[in-house]
């Protein structure tokens, strides 16, 4: 302990060391230490600057600082902190003693005061009750009793630094108790009750149990003064919306109905995705049920042992590990998703160019408005153009193909001389009675009598009418060469006979598996799902576009995070306050000055001077008890 003299100016000491604040053990020996950076209390009072003048470095991290009368004038123990960048903080406690007593026992040629009358007047000789027998066992006591108790406490808070271990290692197998365990699932339920939680899954809701203009209140309501009471769940739930139809045929939503329902190459099953969704839900449900069995304000104290920098670290690499850092802070690739291709996000968001959008399946059970009647979605269809539908491998690209070749060959076919063409085979001429490149034998006069010998037709050639009746009658299984007319006649047939009615079929199936009814009609029962993705999507452009719905959800979610809060004064904590309360009242635990005595608890206020909340100790030689946190001071 170090003493100083009251009032009196230049009493030198020193203050350190100052290490580093990231390493913590590397001197700083170049800080710039000003008055306003060394803190002084006087016997516990608030904290106040030193008077004037800095501090200098002397060796080792350890500063020089020099104390003047005002910074002395009070008698008893005197604080001294200092915290500047780049070092951790110091602390020291000095003791200020009247000048006398000072001068007393630190003055040159210093002797202690022996007035022989004060003395006199408490001798032995003086006090006629003094027993001397008493002083003689004072006397054994000091002697032998007292350090005989004094080493028998020093061996057992030797054996109690050995049972807890470095950092209250020790204390770390402590198990919880079935009735902690009930008073705090107990405390955690009262909390989600009085914030109305239950309501979401356990219980019904009046329009009186949702706030006015709070988050839930302006998703159900545009008002003005966004009011629970205006949601009619037969009409503006998801499932009335999307029943009740909506949007019109354009070009846009038939190209959306055959790529999903008629067309997929990939043979996508909306029951399917709809299951999968199913199953992330319950996943869901899952996590939630466990959060409420959770020892949240176990897991919250636990934090008490850690840095603010080491919870921002531990933070931001859990969001990392789980890829939520892709939200705002990285840049989301859709192209090449991180994580898992399956998470809810990556099956909700696909690539277009590199750019994110929802996937139709994250879309396809939207709300819509009314729709098109069956008979304008089928002369849309039917009046679809062939160029809009070219993807190779798709049904509606195979069918333009087939039938474009069909028009092409029966357009031909039209035109062409056939019994010219075959005609124009016989290169005899009747008028001159020659035929072309050929020179007549002496015995050949007559066209009849050209007939051929050997190995040569000797049969009459069939007419023209023959020929074509033999070609149209002739059988198509002997000619399915690929890239043969035949072949091509064939693939048609095979088309419009078994591959296009199978995926007809097909799409049939998965619609009565979606609506849950035999035989529906396919562009009727499909018209909803498109006008409630067109619904979904113009929804979500203008919610997510600066000042809609989500914008401005975001925006209050951030004003509130942003709000900087008054720690809570002196008072009992109350028993169910609301959650920014109980967060403030952890973080006043976790930062503000705290004091333990054999009895009492005590947390400070922010100038570390006034009890705000304290709290009773009591120890029965098994189980240490804290009782509950009332007022201070």
């Amino acid at each position: 302990m170090l003493y100083l003299k009251q009032s009196t100016a230049a009493q030198a000491i020193l203050l350190g060391p100052f290490v580093d604040d990231t390493d913590g053990a590397t001197a700083e020996t170049a800080l710039t230490i000003a008055n306003t950076d060394i803190r002084l209390s006087a016997n516990g009072g608030n904290m106040f600057a030193k008077t004037s003048g800095g501090g200098t470095h002397d060796e080792n991290g350890w500063y020089t600082i020099t104390l003047d009368a005002t910074d002395t004038a009070t008698v008893g123990s005197l604080q001294i902190s200092c915290k500047v960048a780049g070092a951790l903080a110091v602390f020291s406690e000095v003791q200020v003693l009247e000048e006398a007593v000072y001068d007393t026992v630190f003055g040159s040629g210093a002797t202690l005061d022996v007035n022989v009358t004060k003395v006199a007047g408490q001798t032995a000789s003086a006090a006629a009750t003094v027993d001397f027998d008493d002083i003689a066992a004072i006397l054994v006591d000091t002697g032998t009793t007292l350090p005989l108790s004094l080493t028998a406490i020093e061996t057992d808070t030797q054996d109690l630094q050995t049972q807890i271990g470095s950092a209250g290692a020790g204390l770390s197998g402590v198990p919880w108790n079935a009735s902690w365990d009930a008073e705090v699932q107990s405390e955690v339920n009262d909390a989600l009750v009085a914030l109305g939680l239950d309501h979401l899954v356990n219980a019904a809701v009046a329009g009186t149990d949702v706030a006015d203009n709070s988050i839930v209140a302006k998703l159900v309501s545009s008002s003005a003064t966004a009011d629970w009471d205006s949601f009619v769940n037969t009409t503006d739930a998801l499932e009335a919306i999307a029943d009740s139809g909506g949007g019109d045929a354009t070009e846009a939503k038939q190209d959306s109905i055959i790529a999903a329902v008629i067309t997929n190459a990939a043979g996508a099953d909306i029951a399917a995705d709809i299951i999968a969704v199913k199953a992330e839900t319950a996943a869901i449900v899952a996590d939630t049920n466990e959060l409420q069995t959770d020892d949240v304000p176990g897991l919250i104290a636990a934090l008490n042992d850690i840095s603010t920098a080491e919870v921002n670290t531990e933070v931001d690499t859990a969001l990392a590990d789980i890829h939520l850092d892709h939200l705002l802070a990285v840049d989301y690739d859709p192209a090449t998703p991180p994580g898992v291709a399956t998470a809810l996000l990556n099956e909700l968001v696909e690539s277009d160019v590199g750019v994110s959008r929802f996937t139709v399946n994250a879309l396809e059970n939207g709300p819509s408005g009314s729709g098109a009647s069956a008979e304008a979605i089928a002369d849309a269809v039917w009046d679809e153009a062939a160029t809009g539908h070219t993807d190779a491998g798709k049904a509606g690209a195979q069918l333009w193909t087939d039938i474009d070749a069909i028009l092409v060959d029966t357009n031909e076919l039209q035109s062409d001389d056939v019994p010219g063409l075959i005609a124009a085979l016989n290169d005899f001429n009747p008028t001159t009675d020659a035929v072309a490149n050929v020179t007549l034998v002496a015995t050949t006069t007559t066209n009849t009598d050209m007939r051929g010998t050997d190995s040569a037709n000797t049969t009459t050639p069939p007419t023209a009418v023959a020929i074509a009746d033999q070609v149209w009658d002739e059988a198509l299984v002997d000619h399915l060469t690929p890239a043969t007319m035949g072949w091509q006649v064939a693939a048609v047939l095979e088309d419009t006979a078994t591959t296009i009615p199978a995926q007809i079929t097909t799409a049939q199936s998965d619609l009565d598996i979606i609506t849950g009814a035999d035989g529906v009609n396919l562009l009727s029962a499909t018209q909803a799902s498109v006008d409630a993705i067109e619904a979904d999507t113009t929804e979500i452009q203008a919610d997510w576009t600066n000042g809609g719905r989500l914008d401005l959800i975001l925006d209050a979610v951030l004003a509130m995070l942003d709000d900087a809060r008054a720690e809570p004064g002196q008072g009992a904590p109350p028993v169910n306050p609301d959650l920014a309360t109980k967060i403030d009242y952890l973080y006043k635990a976790f930062r503000n000055r705290k004091t333990q005595t054999a009895t009492t608890f005590s947390l400070y206020d922010d100038a570390g001077t006034v009890v705000d909340q304290k709290s009773t100790v009591s120890d029965d030689g098994t189980t240490a008890t804290l009782g509950e946190i009332v007022t201070g001071p």
